[in-house]
């Protein structure tokens, strides 16, 4: 009897000493990837951004799709039965060979141009990140995506004509505010992960306005 009273209370001590050794592993497993990711990144940054923004740009194309599945099955007039993968493919290509290597290298040009985080400085990156680099990136996300989709080059034309000036009020109306916090307040080593929050919004409103049918 005491032989197993001695086990009982064993029991409750061995489960304790189990969980708190999951618990150090679980613990040092998670900041040991993170070391290597950062770790990764600081070696190769365009390559770690390209998977960043390839994932970000198909992430968000993924949670459109179930939206239109799942919720609200009636985005424009066409039904979607199933997972479109020919666009998350497309949207995932976007994000890795487009938009990652571009804004990799005018961020990096900007913060050496203009190291500063000062109020007119960061007005000068903002106006220059909505006109020197907004108009014609958003004007070949409609010529790239469509292209992609087999479209002649006078309808391509006709998306610019009715989507981009839409495009271009939305995402100024986005990124003003946006980068102005990115510029005066965000280091250039955390940079990535706040444009990659904001790039997944910015990209769910593109894939809306894409999919949107002005004529009517």
């Amino acid at each position: 009897m005491k032989i197993r009273r001695t086990y009982l209370s064993i029991i409750p001590r061995i489960f304790l000493s189990s969980h708190n050794h999951i618990r150090t592993f679980s613990v040092y497993s998670v900041r040991n990837i993170k070391e290597k990711c950062a770790k990764f990144h600081n070696k190769n940054p365009l390559v770690s951004n390209c998977f960043i923004y390839g994932g970000i740009t198909g992430f968000t194309e993924l949670t459109q799709q179930t939206v239109q599945l799942k919720l609200v099955p009636y985005w424009t007039d066409k039904e979607l039965s199933s997972y479109d993968l020919a666009s998350l493919a497309r949207y995932t290509c976007l994000g890795l060979v487009v938009f990652a290597p571009v804004l990799h290298y005018w961020y990096r040009f900007l913060d050496r141009k203009y190291p500063s985080n000062t109020k007119i400085v960061v007005m000068k990156k903002v106006a220059l990140d909505l006109i020197v680099l907004g108009i014609p990136l958003y004007a070949f996300f409609y010529a790239f995506m469509c292209g992609l989709e087999g479209n002649s080059f006078q309808q391509i034309l006709k998306e610019l004509e009715k989507k981009l000036l839409a495009t271009l009020l939305a995402g100024a109306a986005f990124w003003v505010p946006a980068q102005t916090i990115n510029f005066r307040f965000i280091q250039p080593s955390a940079r990535i992960l706040f444009i990659s929050l904001c790039t997944f919004i910015e990209v769910n409103i593109l894939s809306v306005l894409k999919k949107m049918d002005f004529d009517d």
